[in-house]
């Protein structure tokens, strides 16, 4: 799963780095994905995704108007977390990586 995620990460970056909102907002799905179902968690896998359909469209929208280049690489933070076995690390970073996201929002004006 660890290469997995990597290869996942370099896919975003890649993304990132050629303005691709697409491409950043598929591998970001994928990642975070990536990680919900090896939870083993179905249920909580289904929750989120049914939220992150809700709101994945409006933050494609925030992310083509304001790119992502920006934000703090969580999923390095991530994947450092697993390698590092820290339950704790993890769940810091994928809250960190979705405030982030919260935060471009909360931050621009929509008027």
């Amino acid at each position: 799963m660890l290469r997995h995620l990597k290869d996942i990460d370099a896919q975003l970056d890649q993304a990132i780095a050629e303005g691709d909102v697409l491409g950043y907002m598929e591998s970001n799905f994928a990642f975070h994905f990536a990680i919900y179902h090896a939870s083993g968690q179905a249920i909580q896998v289904r929750l989120i995704e049914a939220l992150w359909l809700q709101f994945g469209p409006f933050m494609r929208v925030v992310y083509g108007r304001y790119g992502t280049a920006n934000l703090v690489d969580q999923h390095r933070v991530a994947i450092d977390a697993i390698e590092a076995q820290d339950a704790d690390a993890l769940a810091g970073a994928i809250a960190g990586d979705i405030s982030d996201g919260m935060g471009l929002i909360v931050q621009k004006s929509w008027g």
